[in-house]
């Protein structure tokens, strides 16, 4: 299996994968099981610390501008340590879990809808832990792939991210989950390659969406990815020692 990148274009190997069976799986249990602490923190979080919590980067993905916030623990092996601290019993159940790259809070206003997209990599599986749900499908819901789900409160849905995907909230209160990347286990030695290539990314999408390199040939951008990668690849293998 080839690890798939989505600045490199095409679809992955496994894009026939829409929700993964929960139920063959360790570690969300391991979520469902503590989620009435994490809802509890979270909801503290948000309550009193909203000024920290903001729209998502891109915001083409969304139907309503500044309408997905989010706010996060991990991003791709680099910690956030001020939202760490913050919420300790929530990274506390994190840290049960091998192999979690990234780790975040997803909050959608009412009245929204999340457009058809593919995350950046098929080397982890995306976890979402519904923390606050107003309503169940139609109003409220997941599609990956030709799959509609409903999220319910205390329960985790698997899915591919490389997969297209969307989301909804279209009843007249916020849905927030949490959301949860672990690596897939073909993938294990290859934690830092993924993680470092995820993060050049994140730049190169934030570059490209403030058309800074728009005009740029795709040549130079991949090369431009790269180095930006291997510099996070060395960054994130220091960090590890500290």
């Amino acid at each position: 299996m080839e690890i798939w990148y989505s600045f490199m274009g095409g679809v992955s190997e496994d894009d026939h994968i829409g929700f993964y069976d929960s139920e063959t799986l360790d570690w969300p249990k391991v979520l469902e099981d503590n989620w009435e602490i994490i809802a509890q923190e979270i909801a503290f979080f948000i309550q009193n610390h909203g000024g920290q919590i903001k729209p998502y980067f891109n915001k083409n993905l969304v139907s309503k501008k500044k309408s997905w916030k989010t706010f996060t623990f991990f991003l791709w092996g680099w910690k956030v340590k001020k939202n760490m601290r913050l919420c300790p019993e929530t990274c506390a159940v994190l840290t049960k879990i091998p192999n979690v790259l990234s780790a975040s809070v997803s909050i959608l206003e009412p009245g929204v809808k999340i457009k058809p997209h593919r995350g950046d990599t098929n080397a982890i599986m995306r976890s979402h832990l519904a923390l606050k749900v107003p309503a169940s499908l139609p109003e409220c819901g997941l599609k990956v792939k030709y799959d509609e789900r409903s999220w319910e409160e205390g329960k985790v849905l698997v899915f591919n991210d490389a997969a297209r995907h969307e989301a909804w909230n279209l009843s007249d209160s916020r849905r927030y989950v949490l959301i949860v990347d672990v690596l897939r286990p073909e993938f294990s030695t290859k934690k830092y390659q993924v993680c470092s290539m995820v993060l050049g990314t994140l730049v190169m999408q934030q570059l490209l969406q403030n058309n800074l390199i728009s005009k740029f040939p795709k040549f130079i951008k991949i090369a431009m990815l790269i180095c930006i990668s291997g510099t996070f690849n060395m960054v994130l293998r220091l960090r590890s020692f500290f």
